[in-house]
């Protein structure tokens, strides 16, 4: 794989891992601003705890999950909103360094 569709890969996955996620998020807090209730769960993985060669760009945008939950956390609490970060290890997705889809 050449580098340049490596860095088409690694945008595509922080456009899809962290940019998609902060808007959606962003939505719905919107809404349950406006019900006063509500609950977001984000699934993170534990590769969001260490830095893993190969994984580097899917690592950071799962650490970006992390923050993402517990930063908005104490903006959720006024709207008796939760916001629950569920941190997942390894899942059968085939998921292999480099991978084309």
């Amino acid at each position: 794989m050449s580098s340049g569709s490596s860095e088409l890969y690694a945008k595509r996955d922080v456009q899809l891992d962290i940019a998609s996620l902060t808007a959606v998020t962003h939505v719905f807090a919107q809404d349950m601003r406006t019900r006063k209730r509500g609950k977001i769960l984000l699934v993170a993985s534990l590769l969001a705890c260490q830095g893993v060669q190969n994984f580097a760009v899917y690592s950071a945008a799962k650490a970006y999950v992390l923050r993402l939950g517990s930063k908005s956390f104490p903006f959720m609490l006024p709207l008796r909103a939760a916001v629950l970060i569920r941190v997942i290890h390894s899942t059968d997705s085939n998921l292999e360094p480099n991978q084309t889809y």
